[in-house]
């Protein structure tokens, strides 16, 4: 990977794994919003205009993330069994999808709207969905 961030069609990909040195990026603006990047094997952080939007230990590449009113969805790879959080709505139900299959029905962000969960990270994409629950 050449660059820490990029956006493309509506979708952010981020972050550097393999580095043993932390990358950052600051005012990466995308969309009318800004986001600020940390990155590198230990851990991942992105920060939209100053809040959490996404965050794993260890460190994760993340492809074609899309943030919408009901959740979230992106790809994810990286080495060895990671930590994901993520920065959603307040005291909120919602369903967490990997590669298709549902694996959490019933996860309920906290009051400030944090959700985490984890999954074994492979060199090829996991495909996470987050959604809403009715």
């Amino acid at each position: 990977m050449t660059e820490a961030i990029s956006a493309n069609g509506g979708a952010l990909n981020f972050g550097n794994y393999r580095s043993r040195y932390k990358v950052k990026v600051n005012n990466y603006e995308y969309m009318g919003a800004r986001y600020n990047l940390r990155t590198h094997d230990e851990f991942t952080r992105l920060q939209k205009n100053g809040g959490l939007l996404y965050e794993s230990v260890p460190g994760s590449r993340v492809r074609e993330m899309r943030v919408f009113a009901d959740g979230a969805s992106f790809g994810v790879e990286g080495a060895g069994c990671a930590q994901i959080i993520l920065e959603l709505e307040p005291n909120t139900k919602y369903k967490i999808f990997i590669d298709g299959v549902t694996v959490d029905s019933n996860a309920v962000s906290n009051s400030a709207g944090k959700i985490n969960f984890s999954l074994p990270l492979e060199e090829s994409p996991r495909w996470i969905k987050v959604e809403k629950s009715p």
